[in-house]
This record gives structure tokens, sequence and C-alpha cells, in this order.
């Protein structure tokens, strides 16, 4: 039986590689969920036994993170995610917006021409995203991300460079930030609430 070569330029997408690019990594929560330890003071991810799902513990993000994953494992992977984390920061308002520009793939500082970090970036992303319940080119932008990575072999997302586990990070942390203040923020402050007046949670 001959079995069909991958191509270098073909991309190893689906919906278990991407479960098991992120259920198998030892990172995720420390790059992912620490940065929102403000909010959720549980961020620490515990395992199931099943890959790719993270038990959902009260205080935990874990629910939205196993919805997240499990969102861009569905999503068609797109050629350019750039474009898409561009599409979301245009959405910023204001005269702030004049300080920056994009010149190629690369937003850069008016004033000094010099590119942003990627820190920066995370920055623009979620003042941008404030506001809205979802902003699905994030999904978008982070398949797209994860699609390459597979592309070149990086199966998990501890194989991943500092650059781009840095960037990916960021996308992730800015929808889990966004859907936290949609769903997750009034649902704690609803269960601390009822458990004050001594009532039983249904959450």
């Amino acid at each position: 039986m001959v079995h069909k070569r991958q191509s270098k330029n073909e991309i190893a997408w689906s919906s278990e590689a991407v479960v098991s690019f992120f259920g198998r990594s030892n990172w995720l929560d420390e790059f992912v969920l620490r940065p929102l330890s403000h909010i959720a003071s549980c961020w620490e991810l515990r395992r199931t036994g099943t890959i790719g799902v993270f038990m959902e513990e009260e205080e935990s993000l874990a629910g939205l993170m196993n919805t997240l994953i499990g969102d861009i494992s569905m999503a068609t992977p797109p050629a350019d995610y750039h474009g898409h984390e561009d599409a979301v920061i245009r959405l910023r308002n204001g005269p702030e917006n004049s300080s920056i520009y994009l010149e190629g793939k690369r937003w850069r500082d008016r004033r000094t021409g010099e590119p942003l970090g990627k820190s920066a970036i995370g920055g623009l992303l979620e003042q941008a995203a404030i506001g809205y319940d979802d902003v699905p080119d994030l999904i978008l932008a982070a398949a797209g991300r994860v699609a390459v990575a597979l592309k070149f072999g990086q199966a998990n997302f501890d194989d991943l460079d500092d650059g781009h586990s840095d960037m990916l990070s960021e996308v992730l942390t800015v929808i889990l930030f966004i859907r936290a203040n949609a769903t997750w923020l009034p649902q704690q402050a609803e269960r601390e609430a009822a458990l004050e007046a001594g009532l039983p949670t249904q959450f």
C-alpha cells in the first residue's frame, strides 16, 4: 500500500491535532491564564482523563479554555492570520489611532517608526475588543497561528519558539478576557451574592 507523503506546504490540520496541541502542553496555563489571575485566582489547569479537556473548577477559567480549544479546533484556519488580528486592531476608535500605523505586516509607532512589541500588540487587541461579547477574528487568528505551527511540525504549544508562543498567548488571553467579562464574571458575581444570602447556587 502506498502512503501519500505530506508536502512541506500542507497543513496537518485536524480537530484532534489542535486539541492535542493545547491539551498536551505543560505551559499553556502559565502563558495564557496567569495574566488573568486578577480575575480568576485559580489559573493553573488540572488535567482530566481526556486530552484537551481540563477540570472546570469554580474559581478557574478552565471551562472557557475548554470551549476556546474546541472553537479553534472547529475553525477553518486562514492563510493570513495577521489580517484577522489587524481587523481587530482597526476596531479601536478615537484619536489614539493616529499614534500607530500599519506597514506591511507590522504595526509601528508613528512617533518613532519602530515596530510595536508583542505585549503592545496584545494591549491594542484588548482595547479594540472591549465592549464586544466575542471577536470571531481572534479565533481565526489563533487558528491560523496554530495551523502554521502544525505545518512546521510543532505538534505542541510548548514546541513554539518564544516569539510565536508569546503572540499566540496574547491572542488567547484577549479572547478569554473578553469572554470572561461577558459570561464568567457576571456568573461569579451572582454566585457570590447567592452564597452571601445563604441561597443554593446552580452555577
